[in-house]
């Protein structure tokens, strides 16, 4: 297994990201174009405000935190991978056992996605990390 880590963390993590924020309601349906554009302005930058949260979490090797940040349906991409439910969690809670080391998460965003008081994130990230 810890042959199969090593080579997932040499490749480039590639999937697709959800993170969701969660507003007081929705907005209402008559809202103008520049106060769409606002609420999609606060809600990006929630998004980006979690990641960083999220690296410090990765950082920190808190994986009660890291765990906080997923859904339990939630389903990772990569090449050669494809894992979802308990199967992601048991294999990042390895990857922290193992004494790994994080050196970059860095993130691309394709684009954000809000409806009403849900939003999506689609893009990427890579990830350089050693056992």
């Amino acid at each position: 297994m810890k042959g199969l880590l090593a080579g997932l963390v040499a490749l480039a993590a590639l999937g697709v990201l959800f993170f969701f924020y969660t507003a007081e309601k929705a907005p209402p349906a008559d809202m103008t174009e520049v106060e769409i554009a606002q609420i999609e302005a606060e809600v990006t930058q929630v998004i980006a405000d979690r990641w960083v949260g999220f690296w410090e979490t990765v950082l920190a090797k808190d994986y009660d935190e890291w765990a906080s940040y997923w859904t339990t349906d939630t389903r990772v991409l990569q090449p050669g991978v494809d894992l979802s439910g308990t199967a992601w969690f048991d294999y990042v809670r390895e990857f922290f056992d193992s004494g790994a080391e994080w050196h970059t998460f860095d993130i691309e965003s394709f684009d954000v996605f809000v409806h009403g008081n849900v939003a999506y994130q689609i893009g990427q990230w890579d990830e350089t990390a050693t056992l």
